[in-house]
């Protein structure tokens, strides 16, 4: 979107319809610059046997590591506040 310069002419869309034009403007930047990248580290590759396509590598790129979910109670969360609280000071 950043080629178009003035961006006034996006202020007569919805919003929704604004939010889903630049996300999907930031979806296409990142997957350029990650065949940009790809096209760079494919020179590197000595031969065959290090071969990724760019689909395998963008996957590798944007694959997102998840958190498991740990539950809480509610003295824990009060026990690690504290402890949070007390360094917090100690750095004072």
């Amino acid at each position: 979107m950043h080629r178009y310069g003035d961006m006034k002419f996006l202020m007569s869309f919805d919003i929704e319809i604004v939010m889903d034009m630049y996300l999907k403007a930031k979806k296409e930047n990142l997957e350029q610059k990650i065949w940009e990248q790809w096209l760079v580290d494919y020179g590197k590759w000595k031969d065959k046997k290090q071969f990724i396509s760019f689909e395998d590598y963008k996957e590798k790129v944007l694959k997102i590591k998840t958190v498991e979910k740990k539950e809480v109670n509610k003295k824990e969360a009060l026990e690690r506040a504290e402890a949070i609280k007390k360094m917090d000071q100690g750095r004072r």
